[in-house]
């Protein structure tokens, strides 16, 4: 079960007050290679914390998941 409420009104542009809690679903098959792939450019000063959520007998994604958010978060301290 799951519900996701939207907003009742239009949100201002973000300036990094608003705050979206994120759940990412990884998967095998090819899935989290995607799901990286979309969600690298998140403002992750907007869409955080983000919760990253696999099956037990995933033994990759999540530590796929964790290097590719460690680079992103090397890589916005270097600028």
């Amino acid at each position: 079960f799951y519900c996701i409420k939207y907003p009742t009104k239009r949100l201002p542009k973000s300036n990094g007050k608003h705050k979206f809690t994120t759940m990412v679903v990884l998967g095998s098959g090819g899935h989290t290679s995607e799901i990286l792939s979309t969600i690298k450019n998140l403002d992750y000063n907007v869409y955080s914390p983000i919760h990253y959520v696999a099956a037990k007998t995933d033994k990759h994604s999540l530590e796929r998941a964790k290097n590719s958010h460690k680079k992103d978060n090397d890589n916005d301290n270097d600028n």
